[in-house]
């Protein structure tokens, strides 16, 4: 008769080892809108979507308001997140995640949905630039997947979290 006591031991060990957890802020940042514009449903569901994937993988998350760009960035950390970036750093944030939601194709009508994303992730201290994804999306008003795509693309981020 084979015992199973050693493999369950082995078992209980790994599944008692803690995982590494780390802290993650997350910045979203609208662009293509005028400061008049309504704010967007779609912005704060992208925020919870990827803070639900992180959160959902055992990582701690924040974050800071949202943020609305004149125009569309084009340095790595725009100047206007750099409040945030130091925020970030001195609250010993691990990585950071700059959402950018474009919305320069919309056209005033309808609801306000995003055309394109741009995640941006960073690594806090040392501050290291990490990877650039980009989804388009497929434009429909109003989109009924937007919270699962936006979890989608944080679990697709959550390989770039390295120690």
């Amino acid at each position: 008769m084979h015992s199973y006591r050693p493999v369950l031991a082995v078992l209980l060990a790994l599944s008692a080892a803690p995982l590494p957890a780390h802290t993650v802020s997350f910045i979203v940042g609208e662009t293509g809108l005028s400061r008049e514009a309504p704010s967007s449903d779609a912005s704060n569901r992208w925020e919870t979507g990827l803070m639900d994937a992180f959160f959902d993988a055992g990582h701690i998350v924040s974050n800071a308001p949202i943020l609305r760009l004149g125009s569309p960035a084009r340095e790595e950390l725009p100047p206007e997140f750099m409040r945030d970036f130091y925020d970030a750093r001195e609250g010993g944030v691990e990585f950071l995640i700059l959402a950018l939601l474009d919305y320069r194709a919309w056209d005033g009508r309808g609801p306000l949905e995003p055309r394109r994303v741009s995640l941006r992730v960073f690594r806090v201290t040392p501050y290291q630039f990490v990877v650039e994804e980009q989804f388009p999306l497929p434009g429909r008003i109003p989109d009924p997947d937007i919270l699962v795509n936006a979890r989608q693309a944080g679990r697709m981020l959550l390989a770039h979290l390295k120690d």
